[in-house]
This record gives C-alpha cells, sequence and structure tokens, in this order.
C-alpha cells in the first residue's frame, strides 16, 4: 500500500540526479583577467558528466563534452596581445566575462619579500596616487595549505590596477608589471601573487619535485625531527606564555617596562611549513592556467631553520624551478629571481 509514494520519491530522486547541473569555473577565470598571448586559451571547470559545453572568444568557438566526472576542458586558439575582449562559456547556463585581455601572465611567488605590500615602499603615497594601469591586472591565493595537489584556489579576484586599490598589491610585482609594460609597448601584464611571508622553499615543490632529487631527502629528515619535537616546543610555548602573562601584568602594575613576549614555534605540524604543502594548495591550481613565467623573491627563512645549509638550498631552488616548469607543462619558461 506504501509502493506508489515510494515510487514517486525515487522517481522525483532520480530526477534530480539527472538534472543538467550548472556548469563552473575555478577561481582563476574571471572577469577582468589576463590570459597569456601566443598560447593555447585553455578554459576549463565542472559540469554535469555527458553535459555539453561550449566556449567563444576572440570570434572562436571550441565545444565538448564533460566526462564521467564532469570535468571538461577545452583549447581556443592562441593569439596576439589586446583587447578588452568578451568570453562566453554555455551550458546549461551560460557565464559570461566582457573584460579580458591578452598578454603576458606572471606568477609572483615567495615568502615576506615578495609579499611586501606597496603601502610600505618608499614614497609610497605619491606611488599609489600614480598607479593607473587599466592593463596591469592581479589576483591575489588566499593562504591555504593542502596534504595533495588542489584543482582550485579562491582570493581576491582579477582586477586592474588602480589608486584604490594599489596599496595593496605586491611592491615587487607592481614595480616589475609597470616596468615590464612600459619596455613591451603597453602590453597588458597579469600579476598573479601567491606568496606566504617567513614559508621555506620546501613548500614550495611537489613532493614529486623533492622525491626526484635523492640529495633532497634531507628535507624530509629535518621533517621528522620538527614533528617529534613538537608536543615539548608547544608545552614549552605555552609556560613561556603564562609566565610571560603574569610578568607582563606586574610590569604594567609597577609602571616597568613589559617584556618581549615568547616567540611561538612556527614550525608545527600542518602548518605552512609541510613539504609540498603550499604548493598543493597555491601552485598547482594555477597550473592549468598557462603563463609568461615567474618571478621570486625568497630565502630567508631556509637560511634561518635548515641545517644542511646553502647547499641543501641550491639543489631544492633547482628542483622547483624544475618541478614548476614540469607542472605547467610549456617548457623552460622565464623564472626571474632575487
Amino acid at each position: 500500500m506504501h509502493s506508489r509514494p515510494l515510487l514517486l520519491t525515487a522517481l522525483a530522486l532520480a530526477a534530480a540526479f539527472t538534472a543538467s547541473a550548472d556548469v563552473t569555473l575555478p577561481h582563476i577565470l574571471a572577469d577582468h583577467m589576463v590570459v597569456q598571448r601566443n598560447l593555447p586559451v585553455h578554459i576549463w571547470g565542472k559540469a554535469s558528466p555527458d553535459e555539453a559545453i561550449t566556449v567563444t572568444f576572440r570570434g572562436a568557438s571550441q565545444s565538448t563534452k564533460a566526462d564521467a566526472l564532469g570535468r571538461w576542458s577545452v583549447s581556443l586558439a592562441p593569439g596576439d596581445a589586446g583587447g578588452p575582449f568578451p568570453l562566453t562559456i554555455k551550458a546549461n547556463n551560460t557565464i559570461a566575462f566582457n573584460d579580458v585581455l591578452v598578454g603576458d601572465v606572471w606568477v609572483a611567488s615567495g615568502q615576506s619579500n615578495m609579499e611586501f605590500k606597496l603601502r610600505q615602499a618608499d614614497n609610497a603615497a605619491a606611488e599609489i596616487a600614480a598607479a593607473k594601469y587599466p592593463k596591469i591586472r592581479r589576483m591575489l591565493t588566499d593562504n591555504k595549505v593542502a596534504d595533495y595537489p588542489m584543482e582550485d584556489v579562491t582570493g581576491q579576484p582579477w582586477t586592474d590596477i588602480n589608486p584604490d586599490n594599489a596599496a595593496g598589491a605586491s611592491a615587487v610585482a607592481y614595480f616589475f608589471a609597470r616596468h615590464l609594460q612600459e619596455k613591451e609597448g603597453g602590453v597588458p601584464i597579469g600579476i598573479i601573487e601567491s606568496f606566504w611571508g617567513g614559508t621555506p622553499i620546501d613548500a614550495w615543490i611537489s613532493l614529486h619535485g623533492i622525491a626526484a632529487d635523492p640529495a633532497l631527502m634531507p628535507i624530509f629528515s629535518e621533517r621528522a625531527k620538527v614533528e617529534e619535537a613538537w608536543p615539548i616546543a608547544q608545552a614549552t610555548y605555552e609556560k613561556q606564555l603564562a609566565d610571560w602573562n603574569l610578568a607582563s601584568a606586574a610590569a604594567k602594575a609597577g609602571g616597568a617596562t613589559v617584556p618581549p613576549q615568547p616567540a611561538n614555534p612556527t614550525t608545527r605540524p600542518g602548518g605552512p611549513y609541510v613539504p609540498a604543502g603550499l604548493y598543493n594548495a597555491k601552485i598547482a591550481p594555477l597550473t592549468p592556467f598557462p603563463i609568461k613565467g615567474a618571478i621570486w623573491y625568497q630565502g630567508e627563512t631556509n637560511a634561518n631553520t635548515n641545517a644542511n645549509g646553502a647547499s641543501l638550498y641550491a639543489r631544492a631552488f633547482e628542483a622547483m624551478i624544475r618541478d614548476w616548469r614540469r607542472a605547467w607543462g610549456e617548457g623552460d619558461f622565464p623564472f626571474l629571481y632575487v
């Protein structure tokens, strides 16, 4: 006697599972972005399995179907610098961008040297007021760590450089982009800011990239030492902090100088110091997006924490460059560093 309601419920569930879902894109594909000139324009995302998708850009279209997992990808023909152009992705729903530029795209990465903001630079007020570059675009990735390579990364979306937002831009990346655009005759420049202050190079290399060089095995042994020492280090810090709170309160009550606060151990397990953790979260999701090259400013953290010294850093740096070039699959793109 209950078969009819059960049948109706089953049919409703079946309809829900077979209905087309809206096509979605990774966060790096958005209005105001810059796509790399003279390389295929790669657009990808997710939809319902077998859903038809058509992408149109600069008057050309490419169509495909999502695979059994709902993933899809198309590459449109390379083109010269220019824009803005509209870009449309049509499936069960339609996504339309109206301000896409074609130019040179650079990934700006490293630690706080690259993170250093324009508002902190010399003559910052004048530089920010003069920062009127509608064809220099930037996006910023959120600080996240992952145990495996991610497919997407969130962050501040693509925007042009103007006096209202330039203060928060990476100073190094901004001056690099401005200089490059002047030298390249006004070619649009896109900067993907993906950095994290105080982080070691180990975190920016994939596990594959580290494992490819046996000389880098000390990275894992050093990490093992950190993880084994962490419980005592954390307990010691908590006691130091409790003692400091008491001493600080007494100093304030007596009008004396407050003692410096103890430093929190920053190499805790699971943080942004784990080998490959930042590559997985902040670089891997960018690799399907064609680029011109990368700029890098980092090293001090390894100098302070790496017991194996500069020789291991040199090997790790070479491994990272090889690793990124392998991941993007564009050959030996320029990799500029301080």
